[in-house]
């Protein structure tokens, strides 16, 4: 799956598309069970023994503070937004953080992961969780609001953007063996409650017409005279002990 960085636009491009995005949170709890792990597997023709260090479950996977965040209900233009949608960025961001948080530029935990709790070293935010919380809501809201102008524009997405979820969704299926887990079951444990096949290929379709739309848009994109423009930079240099 692509970084998050990829749909993430410039200041100067979220400022021409943003038109408003209702983000009305309406529930904060994880609304699933988080099941026991087990250390078996039973198929139809053998029983598979699995290393019990292998996570089995969603809180197992990511540690149970991002289970926090899943399934909160947001609206655009009065329209609901998939909670599996939010799910989605609320994880994809999650990890994207703690992949810094790995190499030390954010507070971490013990499975290495963000720590959500810890407080923000900054003020525009309590903790890391509200950080993750902005950044995901961000990305909620220009994904809305890109896939809108593609819908007017009539752009969709291109075949090999369907070749590439198909072959995303085909990883999942051979990755869900490692984990001695059954597909449905895998797809839950990586992309939180509700979400299966059908779902998440409907996520991935909004995800990668963003990012194509996006291309589409910087390659056309006509700059003006004034922007075009080299800015005149002067230095000053001093003495400093």
């Amino acid at each position: 799956m692509k970084k998050l960085g990829t749909i993430i636009l410039s200041a100067a491009l979220a400022a021409a598309f943003i038109a408003g995005c209702s983000n009305q949170i309406t529930d904060s709890e994880p609304s699933v069970s988080i099941t026991e792990s087990t250390t078996a597997v039973e198929t139809s023709e053998e029983t598979t023994v699995i290393d019990e260090d292998v996570p089995q479950t969603f809180e197992e996977y990511y540690g149970k503070q991002l289970a926090a965040f899943m399934d909160i209900q947001y609206y655009y233009e009065g329209e609901p937004v998939m909670k599996q949608e939010a799910n989605f960025y609320f994880i994809d961001t999650f990890r994207y953080l703690s992949g810094y948080a790995n190499m030390g530029y954010y507070p971490a935990t013990a499975l290495g992961s963000i720590d959500l709790a810890a407080e923000f070293e900054g003020d525009e935010y309590k903790t890391y969780g509200d950080f993750l919380r902005m950044n995901v809501e961000t990305s909620i809201e220009m994904t809305c609001i890109m896939v809108a102008r593609a819908e007017k524009e009539g752009i969709k997405l291109s075949e090999e953007g369907y070749k590439q979820i198909d072959a995303m969704l085909d990883a999942h299926k051979s990755e869900a063996a490692t984990f001695g887990l059954s597909y449905e079951d895998y797809l839950l444990m990586m992309y939180g409650p509700g979400m299966d096949e059908a779902t998440l290929r409907k996520v991935a379709e909004r995800y990668y017409l963003v990012d194509e739309y996006t291309q589409a848009y910087c390659e056309k994109y006509q700059f003006t005279d004034a922007e075009k423009k080299v800015p005149n930079v002067r230095y000053a240099l001093f003495y400093a002990p």
